[in-house]
This record gives C-alpha cells, structure tokens and sequence, in this order.
C-alpha cells in the first residue's frame, strides 16, 4: 500500500467516525444540517470541526456555520476527474492536509496545484459550493479566445516506490544490522559458554558496541591467563 493509499484510509476512517457523531449533532438546537452537501464536502466539513465537536454543542454548531458560509462564497471544488491517474493521485496527496481544514481551504489548494501544472481552474467542472437540492449541475466555463498560449499537457508523475525501492526499508535495514551484529557476535562465540554466554549477551543487549568491546577484551584476558597454566 503506498503513501497516498495510506492516508486515504486515515481520512476516510476518521471523516467515518465523525460522521455518525453528525447524526447526534444535528439534533442539538443550533447545529446546522449537512445532508443537502454532498458526501465530500459534509466529510470535509466534520474534519474541520472535530476539535469543536468536544467543546460543546454551541461551539461545533457555530464552526459548523462558519464552514458553510465559507465554502458558499467560494468558487467550489475543482473536478479532477479529467486528469491522468497519478496526476489526480498527487494533487489529492498533496492536498490532504488541507482537506481536514474545510472544503474551502481544500478547494483553495486544488486550484492553486491545478494551476502550477498549467491547467485554469476555471476551464475545469467546478463541484458546486451549495447543497445538492438547491443547486444545478454547473456548466463548463468554455475558455475565452484570446492571444495567451496553448496550456502545456500535464507531466506524469513516476508511481510510488516500491517495498525495496522505499529509503525507510534501507534506513531500518542498515539500524538493525548495526544494533544485532555485536549480539549475534556474542552468541556464536566460543569465549563464553553457559550462564557467562547469557550475562554477556544482556550486557551487549543493553550496551551494543560498547559492551562487544568489554567482551572481547576481558575474555581475551581470561584465555591468556589458561594459555599461561
């Protein structure tokens, strides 16, 4: 499962979760009702005011509002339905965070990544900012003929590194071969046998390196001293 895979489950759960807390809400006195909202924007929503939601039911109606009102002044959600699929896949990544801050900011991310690969939000399908029931589907804004170049196609991005690929896989590889080679060490010497073999293996346990050293030197010492008698 790769990087955007993973945070899609994490939204998904948590958006999950704070949606079933939206049944209780809407019956409080003052909390606003989102159903008319789309499943997107009402997820996006229950993000921004989960932190609210514990500080009572005055405080998670009235971010609730204050979210509505911002994305109803917005130009609404930019469609990404007509890019590649790791394009699309990128810009949501990197969007994420912004997805949990209201549909506004998360509206506001998309056209600004839209935009830096060349494409005019406005020449895309625009999600509606009002509810369902009381909005039309809008129509493409068909691009004004003017003199400004062509806009150049977007660049694929390369796929997610695979497991060998990953630099963390490499990182924790290189860490666990430097902390267990002095314990493997100890326990396929022949310096020690017995309950000396488990003293030093807690001891290199505990001090890696530094404890190989101790072993090496003082069992050293006890062979010289059976070599001598």
């Amino acid at each position: 499962m790769n990087l955007s895979s993973r945070i899609s489950v994490v939204i998904t759960l948590t958006a999950a979760a704070l949606v079933c807390k939206h049944t209780f809400a809407v019956a409080v006195q003052g909390a606003p009702d989102l159903t008319g909202f789309d499943k997107q924007t009402q997820e996006s929503i229950e993000l921004a005011c989960g932190v609210q939601y514990a500080n009572g039911p005055a405080a998670y109606g009235e971010c609730l509002r204050k979210q509505i009102d911002a994305f109803r002044g917005s130009p609404g959600i930019p469609s990404l339905s007509g890019l590649d699929t790791a394009t699309r896949e990128s810009i949501e990544l990197a969007c994420g965070v912004q997805y949990a801050n209201g549909p506004a900011a998360y509206a506001e991310c998309l056209r600004a990544q839209l935009q830096s690969v060349g494409i005019q939000p406005d020449a895309a399908r625009v999600q509606s900012a009002r509810p369902k029931h009381t909005s039309r589907k809008a129509a493409p804004i068909s691009p004004s003929p003017s003199t400004e170049p062509s806009q150049p196609t977007p660049r694929k991005h390369t796929s997610a590194p695979t497991f060998w690929q990953d630099p963390m896989v490499w990182a924790l590889a290189i860490v666990a071969f430097i902390y267990l080679t002095p314990v493997i060490w100890v326990l396929l010497s022949s310096r020690s046998r017995g309950g000396a073999k488990f003293g030093w293996f807690m001891v290199i346990l505990f001090f890696s390196w530094l404890g190989l050293a101790v072993f090496l030197i003082v069992t050293q010492a006890q062979r010289n001293r059976s070599n001598a008698y």
